[in-house]
């Protein structure tokens, strides 16, 4: 299976500072929802535009929803390869698992606070929905 995706673990990366203001003007062209032991909801937007369905390489914004709280928005998704929206999202999906599996055997940096505590708690629905979506590409 091939890597299409390279979601920069850092969070957010030092080298691309992404502030509120950078993502004040989000507007999610596609919109997930991951039944886990709550709701996930990945809000999902190509940086420069696009028409879901399509493929596209570059950067890609978002914006996750967990318990009603927002706890990512950032602009930190490339995609080498090009991607469906689905694709971009399934592949987030299964990063933001492999942060919260203790057995995954990552060992990179991870995010902190209320973002790893939807990892943790989450993983198996991540990893369950990126599995399913990927399938569904």
């Amino acid at each position: 299976m091939a890597i299409i995706l390279d979601l920069n673990p850092t969070l957010p990366r030092s080298d691309f500072p992404v502030s509120y203001s950078d993502l004040r003007d989000f507007c999610p062209e596609v919109t997930y929802h991951i039944h886990g032991h709550s709701t996930i909801t990945l809000s999902l937007e190509k940086l420069g535009g696009s028409t879901p369905g399509r493929a596209y390489t570059g950067t890609w914004r978002f914006v996750i929803t967990w318990r009603g709280i927002e706890t990512f928005r950032e602009q930190t998704l490339e995609t080498r390869v090009p991607t469906t929206h689905l694709g971009a999202a399934a592949a987030l999906a299964d990063r933001l698992a492999t942060y919260g599996d203790p057995l995954s055997g990552y060992d990179g940096p991870r995010p902190t606070g209320r973002a790893l505590d939807m990892c943790q708690r989450e993983h198996h629905a991540l990893a369950r929905w990126a599995a399913e979506a990927g399938r569904a590409r």
